[in-house]
């Protein structure tokens, strides 16, 4: 059950550990981890506004994957180029509002993988595919200097999402995000009469049409 337990104690204690060789994960700690991702998925959706999408049993399992790898890729340095590749491939999903907020229960913690990693060379194979992830999933990316261009159009279409989005952007102060006008009117709208308040720059990108550096 080591991927099982992982998610347990990423979410619970945000304390994680995990084995010292890359192994295929067993039926029965995939099904496991399944139980437990839904879960947290009952409780996350608890604190989203508006109808949060279905839960995408496959897409949360792949993210969950891709963490965990991605913690041995940094603890594991003597793995090569080609196996970092093989365990942090592109999602094989069609996105969707069920596989994006499903991937995101695990992925939202990409931030910390990153800080981690940082101490690694800015070329190392291991920083750039996180940073690729970045882009790949920017709901789960905000605060995140991402290098690239953001495919925001289904978080943007989506109810739940679009606003989820709005909030976490306003909580990190990601003013790169609100140069997306469209992004920048839901934030708008978020804080209504609040902006001079809580995020002062709105206003000075209102008055000047560009946020200051």
């Amino acid at each position: 059950m080591k991927l099982a337990q992982f998610i347990l104690n990423l979410f619970e204690y945000g304390d994680v550990t995990v084995e010292d060789k890359v192994e295929a994960f067993s039926e029965k700690d995939l099904q496991d981890t399944i139980r437990g991702l839904e879960f947290f998925y009952k409780k996350d959706i608890l604190d989203i506004p508006s109808t949060a999408p279905a839960f995408h049993a496959e897409a949360a399992f792949w993210g969950a994957q891709y963490i965990y790898r991605a913690v041995q890729m940094i603890v594991l340095r003597e793995l090569g180029d080609e196996e970092v590749k093989k365990h942090l491939a592109n999602c094989p999903f069609e996105k969707s509002p069920e596989v994006i907020y499903s991937i995101d229960l695990t992925m939202r913690y990409l931030t910390d993988l990153l800080n981690i990693a940082k101490g690694l060379a800015p070329d190392d194979i291991l920083v750039k595919k996180l940073k690729q992830a970045a882009v790949e999933f920017p709901f789960s990316s905000v605060g995140l200097k991402v290098e690239g261009d953001l495919d925001e159009k289904i978080i943007l279409s989506h109810p739940a999402l679009k606003y989820a989005y709005a909030d976490r952007i306003i909580n990190k102060k990601d003013k790169n995000r609100i140069k997306n006008n469209n992004v920048l009117e839901i934030v708008k709208e978020l804080l209504g009469d609040h902006t001079s308040t809580f995020w002062k720059e709105i206003e000075l990108k209102n008055e000047n049409n560009s946020l200051p550096n």
